[in-house]
């Protein structure tokens, strides 16, 4: 397989801009896009990219599990969904940590049972 690409799909949030009195919006949109990285070399394990700007290379190894690009844009199209699944996962995490955290300092249910109140 001779591939001269590697692929990496990354999401991108975009302000619907200003009122006429220079106001932020209150909307925002989402773009999904398809990064396109040149393969600078090959190696046994993986393959070199340019990234970032000319002067900058990364290394991509291929029998990895989770890999910053991927050869095939289906691939990268799995890998992100994979990213954005665990994204799901930390931040409902952190969200039901924070309405936990609140219902104790409204209730000051912790503080009433270690008998600091």
């Amino acid at each position: 397989m001779n591939v001269d690409k590697a692929y990496r799909y990354e999401d991108q949030l975009y302000s619907d801009g200003v009122d006429q009195f220079g106001d932020p919006l209150p909307t925002s949109h989402i773009k999904v896009n398809l990064y396109k990285y040149d393969i600078l070399s090959r190696t046994e394990k993986g393959i070199w990219i340019r990234y970032w700007n000319a002067k900058c290379k990364k290394f991509i190894l291929l029998s990895a599990k989770k890999k910053y690009a991927c050869l095939t844009k289906e691939e990268a199209l799995e890998s992100f969904k994979a990213r954005k699944k665990r994204q799901i996962r930390i931040l409902t995490s952190q969200l039901n940590n924070a309405k936990e955290s609140l219902n104790i300092a409204k209730g000051n249910s912790l503080l009433q049972s270690l008998n600091i109140v």
